[in-house]
């Protein structure tokens, strides 16, 4: 997914109200399954585990109800 994909969490930089947690959530979720896969792949076993764990860590605190701080991209300021 490219950066593009990602702009239409940016309604208003300074409104994050227009978020959606459960989209971005998802997203992240479905980068992290991309990168374990190739990380598995490439025979990464190790940094493969650390972020499928840290996929499962992520939707256990979402399917908990937990608060999430977002921050958006600053890179470009």
């Amino acid at each position: 997914m490219n950066q593009s994909e990602h702009d239409y969490f940016l309604e208003d930089e300074s409104d994050m109200n227009g978020i959606d947690i459960h989209s971005l959530i998802a997203s992240r979720l479905e980068d992290m399954a991309d990168q374990v896969h190739l990380l598995y792949t490439q025979g990464n076993v190790e940094d493969a585990e650390l972020l499928r764990q840290e996929g499962l860590e992520l939707a256990e605190a979402y399917d908990n109800g937990l608060s999430f701080f977002f921050v958006n991209d600053l890179s470009e300021i």
